[in-house]
């Protein structure tokens, strides 16, 4: 909530502004050492029963928003990135994003379940995500070690889902290069 955060944001991307187009409002990996302050929970739209921090989305959403107004003033062309992943997983509740943001899902904490998937990139859609970046972390999650994983059909249908909702990148994370095992996987998602 603190406008010096968006600032440094800015501060910290504008010697880059014409080499750097897409910049990080993202949370830090994991974490449990969260905002309390006043004004950072006042943004969060907890439901009935959700424990403190388990849904943050849209504080984040609301420091995305910060920047995503500020860079175009540098750069008409800026794009601003933040996660959807682990507390930010599901879309915002209250916030809508403006339009230059790009929405990064990382998938990892969630089955390869259609209707699961088709939710999540819905939800985003509704909050105003034009442009998503796809980053399962099915490779790390799934990995046997000693047979094929036998899940390329769930994530091709699951990617093929994302690409419908927006999506114009993948980054599937965690690559084993070990091809007896998920080889096959590779294969189908090139």
């Amino acid at each position: 909530s603190n406008p010096g955060v968006a600032a440094q944001v800015i501060t910290d991307w504008l010697p880059k502004k014409n080499m750097v187009t897409y910049v990080g409002a993202c949370v830090n990996d994991g974490g449990a050492n969260f905002c309390e302050c006043e004004n950072c929970s006042k943004l969060d739209v907890p439901l009935p029963g959700e424990s403190h921090h388990e849904h943050l989305t849209d504080r984040y959403a609301y420091l995305a928003n910060a920047v995503a107004k500020e860079v175009v003033k540098h750069n008409p062309d800026a794009w601003v990135t933040m996660y959807s992943y682990l507390q930010t997983y599901y879309a915002p509740r209250k916030i809508k994003l403006e339009p230059n943001i790009v929405v990064q899902i990382v998938p990892y904490t969630t089955p390869m379940d259609l209707d699961e998937n088709l939710e999540l990139f819905k939800g985003w859609s509704e909050a105003g995500a034009k442009k998503i970046a796809f980053r399962p972390n099915y490779h790390c999650k799934y990995l046997t070690g000693m047979i094929p994983l036998g899940i390329e059909k769930q994530m091709y249908d699951v990617f093929q889902q994302a690409f419908k909702y927006g999506t114009v990148s993948v980054d599937y994370d965690s690559l084993t290069n070990a091809w007896p095992v998920c080889g096959m996987s590779d294969y189908v998602l090139a």
